[in-house]
């Protein structure tokens, strides 16, 4: 793929403001060409610009993935696109295209016909598929407000009739299809449905001569909101007299997280004065659930409700609300596990301010208030872990936190909203977004939604609904966009904002991982930190990270742990805040440290020198001025620890032979251990003309070095092509150059982006040795760099090594004249 011929083809790849757009419409191109490897290549580059990609971009490089053979990153980057936007019309079909087997075939085919709005011939497509996999029917229905509308779909004569069977019996349609629909595939016939049904319904079913064709569930819906107290024409001025509180629990499904739920919120209202539990049985299906609901009620432990059909959580809510007027609400899921004095601190939150009417906790998986990365879910913890860190949330006692809405995992209602919005609206079907709503409602009539960091709740997270996901998002998601059209941008301003950050900090301050985890400290942007964590691997889940950086005339420090537990917010200035750092790493007392580039300024070493825990250096990062460039960082540690025991690891070979010869004669040099050996991991692929840059960390220094070696390629080599391996200072600048680049790279990334060319080269000033020397063992290609051993590296032809103090020019006619002549031979 030559990118000159791309710029030509579409002059929108070198603007900024068009490039994402350009790189979509040259895949599609490439993809209908029969390239799906170059429309794989600039997909790729879309998904890692800063603009999110849509989702039908992600989908069409899951086809474009599929048909280049690598169906693995194809399923991975097709579930990134449904997670995107469930309702794109293009990520629906791609997904039906890709699905390979029956299971798979079906909910491909249900996402497409529970969208309102898909095109007939997206309902055709669907049809037809879920013929091939075995249905011989299906239905395509809303019931609301008593009314049925919709499609019912079969093959075969005759007609089969619709059953709608209820607590109050059967009621039977006859069904008369209709000509000439358009969304019908060949050999498919279809009757509108238009009629009222009287009473609950528990799900329908097609019948043909007394056989079931097809069923499934049906739930009804209301587009009408329940009565309410009129609205406060404006916010409240003063809080109102605390209320006894409700604990309202809808039960549907997990046996086993419903015990344990039930059992912390009976010990939770037991201990507060007039609490009382509401438990409401949405006619679970499961009898371990009906039983245990029983017995708790039997033994007075809670107020036992059923719904007469599966209502979901607003008609769930509703019916546990019900006689509870002038009372405090908790709407509770049934995987929530309130801690003791959950119920008076969520009080405590609500009445914080005369204008706050819901409050939510935080949690593991609580989206705006999930702990301790925002709106991602976190495994749930172990209980005694749960108990310390909830403990640390009670101490802290942080102010509430206003949120967009309420989050209905355990929502706790002000009286005074409660009376003003309503129980929630059963537009929704069962499942998802009514608590959204619901808290939206309660902005409108004046109230504030609000975190309350000042307790921990764990939460499991749905594990309801299973394969039924998918379509209750998409039919709920739809009818939220409707209904809420700003909700989505006012989303992205709270994530952007993040005003929950301070307090999530706080809590991870109090609460320092336990285990005696390994802390890695090294200055912000590391090439051989990145490098070094991905060789760790999973041996590096856990490790807390304290990255340093100066700060205009400060020192920041942050610290992060790897694979997102906490801490992941937590920051120090370390003028102000250095004692805070040295006591919460004494707190963290690290097994082991690693300690990557020079040692850092004397703010941040007097915090490190007191650390117990066996200590590795690690060696790599040139540093130009010095005398041993790659040994410097080592030796000044070596200065500061004295003889304190510790290994020296050099994660390259030049690194390793720079510090053998400059710990020639030291005690030290027996603790250097070099790097491992890489073994090519990528099958051999045929090279072509190209010659790759690797880019570890963007520089400037590096983007001129690229299009200097760019102009004089094409100068000696116009057949040559030339390509930038990882991000760039300025991607566009070359692109516009036509050299391709491929942008952002994850490590584990480098080296399949780099197969197929013929050499690697890395830029002098980029100091990802160990990167570039991992790449050239898993590719099997040569590579030209500069020798920052100073000499104590001997060659490995064909790789090409430099006098790191020959002029850019003489190293980069050097590089072209060495790639000329690998084309050559």
């Amino acid at each position: 793929m030559d990118w000159t011929d791309l710029l030509a083809c579409d002059a929108a790849l070198a603007l900024p403001e068009r490039h994402a757009e350009a790189l979509t419409r040259l895949a599609a191109r490439r993809f209908r060409d029969g390239a799906p490897q170059e429309a794989v290549a600039l997909l790729r580059r879309r998904v890692r610009l800063d603009e999110p990609a849509t989702a039908a971009e992600r989908a069409l490089l899951a086809l474009a993935l599929s048909a280049a053979g690598e169906r693995e990153a194809a399923d991975a980057e097709l579930a990134h696109a449904l997670l995107a936007d469930p309702l794109d019309p293009a990520a629906a079909l791609i997904a039906l295209r890709l699905a390979a087997d029956r299971d798979s075939v079906r909910l491909a085919s249900r996402r497409i016909l529970s969208n309102p709005v898909a095109a007939d011939d997206a309902l055709a497509q669907a049809l037809a598929a879920l013929f091939r996999a075995g249905e011989d029917a299906a239905l395509i229905a809303d019931l609301a407000d008593g009314r049925l509308t919709g499609w019912a779909i079969w093959r075969g004569d005759p007609a089969p009739s619709l059953v709608l069977p209820g607590s109050g019996g059967e009621q039977r349609f006859a069904l008369r299809p209709l000509p000439h629909l358009g969304f019908l595939p060949p050999g498919a016939s279809g009757a509108r449905l238009d009629g009222s049904v009287a009473g609950a319904v528990e799900g329908w079913r097609l019948e043909r001569d007394g056989r079931i064709v097809a069923q499934g569930p049906l739930h009804a819906r209301s587009r009408h909101r329940g009565p309410r107290a009129a609205r406060p024409a404006a916010p409240p001025t003063a809080s109102p007299p605390r209320r006894p509180v409700r604990v309202v629990m809808p039960v549907f499904g997990d046996p086993d997280a419903t015990r344990s739920a039930l059992r912390a919120a009976v010990l939770e209202v037991a201990r507060h004065p007039g609490a009382r539990l509401v438990a409401v049985d949405d006619c679970s299906p499961f009898p371990a659930i009906t039983a245990l609901l029983e017995t708790f009620a039997a033994r007075g432990l809670l107020e036992l409700r059923r719904t007469a059909v599966n209502r979901g959580f607003p008609g769930a809510v509703a019916l546990g609300l019900e006689g509870g007027e002038g009372s405090d609400a908790l709407v509770l899921n049934a995987d929530a596990i309130l801690p003791a004095g959950a119920l008076q601190r969520l009080a405590d939150a609500a009445y914080a301010a005369p204008d706050i009417g819901t409050a939510t906790p935080l949690s593991n998986n609580g989206e705006w208030t999930s702990w301790p990365r925002l709106g991602q879910a976190a495994p749930l913890p172990l209980e005694t872990e749960a108990a310390r860190i909830d403990a640390a949330a009670r101490r802290l006692d942080t102010a509430p936190v206003a949120l967009p809405n309420g989050i209905g995992f355990a929502l706790y209602l002000r009286h005074d909203c409660l009376a003003a919005v309503g129980p929630p609206s059963e537009i929704y079907e069962r499942g998802y977004f009514e608590d959204l709503e619901w808290t939206l409602a309660a902005r409108q009539a004046g109230f504030r939604n609000v975190s309350a960091p000042g307790l921990f709740v764990p939460h499991h997270g749905s594990r309801s609904f299973g394969p039924d996901k998918a379509m209750l998002v998409a039919r709920n998601l739809r009818r939220l966009r409707r209904r809420c059209p700003g909700i989505r941008a006012e989303s992205a301003a709270f994530r952007r904002a993040d005003p929950l950050r301070a307090a999530r900090a706080r809590l991870e301050e109090a609460c320092p991982p336990t285990g005696r985890p390994r802390l890695l400290l090294a200055p912000a942007g590391s090439a051989v930190l990145v490098e070094h964590l991905h060789r760790l691997g999973e041996a590096a889940a856990g490790a807390v990270v304290l990255t340093w950086r100066r700060s205009g005339a400060g020192l920041r420090a942050d610290l992060a742990s790897v694979g997102g537990g906490a801490p992941q917010s937590l920051g120090y200035d370390l003028a102000a805040d250095g004692g805070a750092l040295a006591a919460w790493l004494a707190a963290l007392a690290p097994g082991e440290i690693d300690l990557v580039g020079a040692p850092p300024p004397p703010g941040l070493l007097d915090a490190i020198r007191p650390l117990g825990g066996a200590v590795t250096i690690l060696a790599g990062t040139p540093q130009p001025g010095g005398a041993h460039p790659l040994a410097a960082d080592a030796l000044a540690w070596r200065a500061e620890l004295g003889d304190r025991a510790v290994s020296i690891l050099a994660l390259d070979r030049a690194t390793e032979a720079a510090l053998r010869r400059a710990l020639h004669g030291d005690p030290a040099a027996a603790w250097l251990r070099g790097p491992p050996e890489t073994a090519s991991r990528l099958p051999p692929a045929e090279a072509d003309n190209k010659l790759a840059v690797v880019m570890g960390v963007p520089a400037p220094a590096s983007l001129a070095f690229a299009q200097r070696l760019g102009a004089a390629l094409r100068a000696r080599l116009p057949g040559a092509r030339l390509a930038v391996v990882g991000a760039s200072a300025d991607d566009l600048a070359l692109i516009g150059r036509g050299i391709a680049a491929t942008g952002r790279l994850r490590p584990d990334e480098f080296a399949a982006a780099a197969s197929g060319v013929a050499a690697l080269v890395l830029p002098p000033a980029d100091p990802s040795l160990a990167l570039f020397e991992r790449i050239i063992a898993e590719t099997g290609r040569p590579g030209a760099q500069v020798d920052w051993s100073d000499g104590a590296l001997d060659p490995m032809p064909p790789s090409l090594l430099l006098d790191r103090s020959h002029d850019e020019r003489d190293t980069v006619q050097a590089i072209v004249d060495w790639f000329a002549g690998r084309l050559a031979a």
